[in-house]
């Protein structure tokens, strides 16, 4: 396949592949004739393909979850008819996700789909031209984006055996795309949602006999946190001099207090650090209180205790907590408190529905955002230093076994650009 780029109708560039020499495939349901309700092909072959994607990517649990933008890609500026349409002929259940500040029109907001129980399919060949575009339409990327192209580029080279046919069909065709949030710009597929103990069932196509292992940043927000407090200054150059007013706070904090922070990390084993500056104190017993009003797992160990905690005071600065670290660490927390107070402009003005963010900006998050965002960056950096394949997952990179070392190099280089200092990084079966 010939990689080709478009424009879109802003301008934008677009990357995706010539479809000439490609056969497309879609399911249409065995019980109902669509072809005597839809006379145009091109209709019905965007159908089928719509109905295979939702077959392979839900359940009678899940759902799959489409932008408006892209189901107009996929089923034309009619989209909504033909929607009703196989809503109203008992297909799909439609749950329609509506926000305070749009209608399901609104090419940002996003859908809900997944087949009746009951309907069975049948595969089908896609041979419209009108069809095979949308689809080609469907499937482009922005070309500036290169973590996005790569993470595409290796999707269609992934199976994923525990997965329907169907499901690596849609990946080996490039139906199946990678996303990429506005909160952290983290980059989001089908491998990020695998659990981290069955990620070594994913197969490279081009090598299905190579183990597959996982490269990953040690503790890397904890790692992004502490290279602040004691090089500010390198936050304006992995961004931009707008985060400068909030990187200069971190020169306050004295001299002692970030070399406690750095030894935490540098020395040892970081949350397990935390929880030894947590001692003498009610921390376990308070987090305890707070994970169970919040449904969530209570942890089995001090380390494990410590992972949620400090998770707690970079997303929501839980003041019992605060109160325990201001005791330790009192000029850091007063700077962790100020950040997590100020409306922070251009990020509330990037997380808007328009940009397909539907949960309200809270200022408590803006660590968390900043960490995640300094991750993903220099995660994607090291990521596409090579044409090696491979999958981001968040912190950590999937890859092939002999080419571990190479991804392992690539972090500790993007990070050494900034830090004197790289990430601990480690290889996991």
């Amino acid at each position: 396949m010939k990689l080709v780029k478009k424009r879109n109708t802003n301008g934008e560039g677009l990357s995706t592949f010539n479809t000439s020499n490609n056969t497309y495939w879609g399911y249409l349901p065995l019980n109902i004739d669509l072809s005597t309700i839809i006379i145009q092909r091109s209709t019905l072959d965007s159908i089928s393909r719509f109905l295979l994607i939702v077959v392979a990517t839900s359940s009678n649990e899940s759902y799959t979850r489409m932008s408006s933008y892209s189901l107009i890609n996929l089923l034309g500026k009619k989209y909504l008819v033909v929607l009703s349409l196989l809503e109203s002929k008992n297909i799909i259940v439609w749950k329609k996700e509506g926000s305070l500040y749009s209608g399901i029109e609104n090419e940002k907001n996003h859908n809900s789909f997944r087949i009746v129980e009951a309907v069975r399919f049948r595969r089908h060949r896609i041979t419209s031209t009108v069809a095979i575009k949308r689809i080609f339409k469907h499937q482009a990327i922005p070309a500036h984006n290169k973590a996005l192209v790569k993470a595409y580029s290796a999707l269609k080279s992934t199976k994923i055996p525990s997965k329907s046919i169907s499901f690596n069909l849609l990946l080996k065709e490039g139906a199946i795309i990678p996303t990429q949030d506005v909160f952290g710009n983290r980059i989001h597929s089908p491998i990020t949602n695998i659990k981290s103990l069955n990620r070594s069932e994913v197969k490279y196509l081009r090598m299905p006999t190579h183990q597959v292992v996982e490269v990953d940043i040690k503790a890397s927000h904890p790692y992004y946190l502490i290279q602040f407090i004691n090089f500010p200054e390198v936050l304006t150059k992995i961004f931009d001099e707008k985060y400068l007013k909030y990187a200069e706070v971190f020169n306050i904090i004295p001299k002692q207090e970030k070399i406690r922070w750095f030894k935490m990390y540098f020395r040892g084993d970081f949350y397990e650090n935390l929880a030894e500056l947590f001692s003498g104190s009610n921390w376990v017993k308070i987090l305890k209180k707070k994970l169970k009003k919040d449904g969530k797992q209570i942890p089995s160990t001090h380390r494990s205790f410590a992972k949620s905690a400090f998770m707690y005071l970079i997303n929501g600065m839980y003041p019992p907590l605060i109160k325990i670290l201001a005791t330790k660490l009192p000029v850091s927390t007063f700077v962790f408190k100020f950040i997590c107070s100020c409306n922070i402009p251009f990020i509330s003005k990037e997380l808007n529905p328009q940009n397909g963010y539907h949960k309200k900006y809270e200022p408590y998050k803006n660590l968390a955002i900043i960490l995640q965002r300094t991750e993903a960056s220099l995660l994607q950096m090291a990521y596409t230093d090579s044409n090696t394949w491979g999958h981001m997952i968040h912190d950590s990179i999937l890859c092939t076994q002999i080419r571990a070392e190479t991804f392992k190099r690539a972090i500790e280089k993007s990070n050494r650009r900034f830090f004197r200092s790289p990430p601990k990084v480690t290889i996991k079966n």
